[in-house]
């Protein structure tokens, strides 16, 4: 078993055949505890404890809940440590809160072993724990951080829950411990530390032997802890300006006299190093939206128009008209959190965009809400069926495809689709129904009459990697075909007669966004999370071709105009909108 940071997802791996399933609805963060049972326990963000059972394949929130410390209003954070014992305990200790605890799930049994040593009035709380390991003697033993004292080890007896701090982890040169990752307990029933943190000597290993330490035993010097102010207190002071005698003498007048020069005003650039090609663009900060809140989450176009979803602390629905390439807003959208992914869809009557709810923009009556969802669940991504009056909407977390009628929002069907939805993308069939994805790689695929089937060709990912590939953007061309790029790097192509899916490879960078067909060839941006993105074409029986970095931010969406010039929004803190127009002799 094994958690996924970013997604916080519990995943499965199968040590047979060396395959793994991600497990959506379990949620985990750092650490993983498997009891005697084989059943699995985690954690979510509010300290609650799940389990899963490998036997029965389900998720289930136990009724525990770790405590927190008095200083918390609520429970907050997952554990950093947690193992399982021979006593039948299980062992956990909280993120943020600092206290062990241990717990019998089966007898719904919760117990509060105390904090890390003492409560600091000056700061609230307690210190943080580092690396708990629970000795043979039945005893605990961990690290605490104090300051410029060094680690300091204390002992807990779980049973009577007692503390003993047994000094400062110091060499007998001087070195002190900086700061615990991990610890474990050797056959020769010693300790084990890894200090991370030690700027002087590097990674570091400790040895500690439990047996050394009597009940009687009083360390011989132990660093007290101290309060930040007589921590302070202690620093090295700073030395006083003292002036010259000659400056005692007279006090004096300086003028200064600034070097000739003036200002040059530098304009924002981002069409860098294309080599072909004309590109323009328009900020958004400073027109219609504030610094943060107009990083491009959706774009999509109708009529002439090119509607987008821009946001950060609000979110906001603008267009902007592809005649004289100006920005209007269009008001203010109601969401928690928008996802990227196609979020936005506008026909020639009304434009469709998802926040909390299903809402819709039309100039006579402006944002209304067309459909709303189960109670904590949100839309991530739509699709317009091309020959039936259906609104396709992918939700999560229950993670189902929502078949709408069009016109009033009523549920004519739904679908479940396996899985944690990572791939936040639904391309429209030409001849109606529609595709998406499913975080293994895998393609599925509802036709006109409603029938789900799941393509035997999966999206192309690194080898050994399959079970968590992302797409990032997808579109379908006016042929029919449908094209797309994964976080990887990798662009694919899907032929709706044959379901064949095909990969064309990867231009040599990673992270493919914005793919859009234009009449000449396939456009994808191409870059990582922190900007320098490349604009990529791929003509079929040519390949690849790097145009150059169009901006030094992260694209997050691309369209095509009605007037065939393709146009972009970047996703950054300072975002602008850019389109750019290939050469009239490019065939």
């Amino acid at each position: 078993y094994a958690c996924g940071m970013r997604r916080k997802s519990l995943y499965v791996i199968d040590l047979n055949n060396f395959t793994a399933t991600e497990l959506g609805n379990q949620h985990c963060w750092i650490t993983i505890i498997v009891d005697d049972d084989h059943m699995v326990y985690t954690a979510d963000e509010d300290q609650r404890i799940w389990k899963y059972n490998p036997i029965k394949k389900t998720s289930t929130m136990t009724n525990l809940r770790m405590p927190h410390s008095p200083y918390m209003k609520e429970a907050k954070g997952s554990w950093v440590y947690g193992w399982k014992d021979k006593d039948g305990w299980l062992y956990a200790v909280p993120q943020g809160s600092n206290r062990f605890c241990r717990f019998k799930p089966n007898e719904g049994i919760m117990e509060d072993l105390g904090n890390s040593w003492i409560d600091d009035p000056e700061r609230p709380g307690s210190p943080r724990i580092y690396a708990p390991v629970k000795a043979l003697n039945g005893k605990i033993y961990y690290g605490f951080l104090h300051g410029p004292e060094g680690v300091q080890i204390v002992e807990l007896n779980p049973e009577t829950k007692k503390k003993r701090k047994l000094g400062t982890m110091k060499l007998s040169d001087g070195t002190l411990a900086r700061g615990l990752g991990e610890g474990t307990l050797g056959a020769d029933g010693k300790i084990y530390w890894g200090d991370t943190n030690h700027a002087m000597r590097g990674a570091m290993m400790w040895v500690f032997d439990p047996a050394k330490v009597p009940d009687n035993y009083t360390p011989e010097k132990t660093i007290a802890v101290r309060t930040h102010k007589e921590i302070q207190s202690l620093a090295r002071p700073i030395p006083p300006f003292e002036l010259t005698p000659s400056a005692k003498t007279e006090s004096k007048l300086w003028r200064f006299h600034p070097l000739p020069g003036k200002f040059k005003k530098i304009e924002y650039v981002t069409d860098y190093n294309i080599k072909e090609g004309k590109v323009e663009s328009i900020p958004i900060r400073g027109q219609e939206y504030p610094l943060f809140n107009d990083a491009v989450f959706g774009m999509n176009s109708s009529n002439g128009w090119i509607y987008g979803i821009a946001g950060g602390e609000n979110y906001f629905l603008f267009r902007v008209t592809e005649k004289d390439f100006k920005i209007e807003d269009l008001g203010t959208i109601k969401a928690n959190e928008i996802t990227n992914g196609n979020v936005i869809i506008a026909t020639e009557k009304k434009v469709f965009f998802a926040g909390d709810e299903i809402y819709t923009w039309t100039p006579e009556n402006g944002i209304k809400t067309f459909a709303s969802l189960a109670e904590n669940e949100r839309p991530v991504a739509l699709a317009i069926d091309k020959k039936a009056p259906y609104l396709y909407v992918l939700t999560e977390p229950a993670n189902k495809l929502l078949v709408l009628d069009i016109e009033n929002g009523k549920l004519i069907r739904d679908y479940q689709i396996e899985g944690y939805v990572v791939s936040r993308w639904l391309a429209p069939a030409k001849n109606g129904g529609v595709y998406g994805f499913e975080n293994n790689g895998r393609i599925y695929n509802v036709d006109r009459e409603g029938k789900m089937n799941r393509l035997k060709d999966y999206v192309p990912s690194f080898r050994g990697l399959e079970f968590i590939t992302e797409v990032t953007s997808v579109t379908t061309g006016e042929d029919g075909k449908i094209w797309g790029g994964t976080r990887q790097g990798y662009l694919f192509s899907i032929n709706p007669k044959s379901e064949k899916v095909i990969n064309h490879g990867k231009p040599g960078t990673y992270y493919l966004k914005g793919i859009t067909v234009l009449s000449d060839a396939v456009y994808a941006y191409g870059g990582g999370d922190f900007g320098d993105t490349h604009l990529h074409r791929y003509k079929e029986g040519q390949g690849f071709e790097d145009l150059g970095i169009v901006t030094k931010k992260l694209v997050n969406a691309a369209v095509k105009g009605k007037d065939g010039k393709l146009y972009g929004g970047e996703y950054s803190s300072s975002s602008a909108i850019f389109r750019y127009e290939p050469l009239k002799s490019v065939d």
